[in-house]
């Protein structure tokens, strides 16, 4: 028990770290004196971003659509927040005075704050299930898993959606969706990814993921090498490939203990590297 205790601390203080994705930088000050209750800080996201695909229902502007591919990281994201307007960062804001960026990046600003403040929390991929009942699709994905003291657990945070402590009607791990297409428990119709419909979708938020939990947080455009082949099905994967994807999905069905195995299993392949491709390629 000491020594899951002991193992537990060191993975928790691991994700109280900054990495060169949410490292505010210069503009650390940005987050003092904020509120620190989830539903606050996820409201102060909303405050400074907006997702594109809200951008185009407002009808906002075609060069505010979307600044994804030129804010790689906080220190920028806060720099270009500080110059649109006068107003703090803690202000309320009009819509077209918002940067236009999708979930990856509301997912970073929630981690960099927590961060900044001592809270452990790594970035997650899945899928979000909000219009499933409309749609009959689950969309891919990124949120937070934040680390409740009180409680003891890990729980889901969407900043983009101001969702704290999502339940499985809400998202579904990149993992399961992998294991359940794979295994054909599923019909792979039903999930979409912003690179591909169904199987490669699914591995494509499973590396992904991994990513963000060993705390690379790999930049979503930033696809893997194996992401750049054509393939649709499992079969289509060579089988020592398709068997380690498959031990990196089981992995994480008990993530904190087996993180080694997934560091292990995700640098052990070249095609898990990422590919280098920039945002306008992707």
């Amino acid at each position: 028990m000491k020594g899951y205790k002991k193992a537990m601390d060191g993975i928790l203080e691991k994700y109280k770290s900054h990495t060169e994705r949410t490292d505010p930088g210069e503009y650390s000050y940005m987050f003092d004196n904020l509120p620190m209750d989830l539903k606050s800080l996820c409201g102060i996201v909303k405050q400074n971003l907006i997702h594109p695909v809200e951008a185009m229902e407002l009808n906002l502007a075609e060069d505010k659509i979307s600044q994804d591919g030129a804010i790689p990281d906080i220190e920028s994201m806060l720099q270009k927040v500080k110059t649109r307007t006068n107003l703090d960062f803690n202000s309320r804001k009009q819509a077209d005075e918002r940067l236009v960026l999708a979930c990856y990046h509301h997912a970073i600003l929630l981690a960099s704050i927590l961060r900044h403040h001592g809270v452990p929390v790594r970035l997650r991929a899945g899928y979000s299930r909000f219009f499933e009942k409309q749609a009959g699709v689950r969309f891919g994905h990124i949120i937070c898993e934040v680390w409740d003291k009180e409680n003891k657990r890990w729980i889901l945070v969407d900043p983009d959606r101001e969702i704290v402590d999502m339940k499985e009607t809400d998202f579904e791990f990149a993992s399961d969706a992998f294991i359940k297409m794979k295994n054909k428990k599923t019909d792979p119709k039903k999930y979409i990814s912003s690179i591909s419909t169904g199987f490669k979708g699914s591995v494509y938020l499973l590396l992904l993921d991994a990513s963000f939990v060993l705390q690379e947080e790999k930049l979503y455009y930033n696809l893997p090498e194996l992401l750049l082949k054509e393939f649709n099905k499992p079969k289509d994967l060579n089988k020592d490939l398709l068997e380690d994807l498959e031990e990196i999905a089981v992995s994480f069905k008990n993530l904190d203990f087996y993180l080694n195995n997934i560091n292990h299993l995700y640098h052990s392949q070249k095609s898990f590297k990422p590919s280098g491709l920039d945002y306008d390629s992707y």
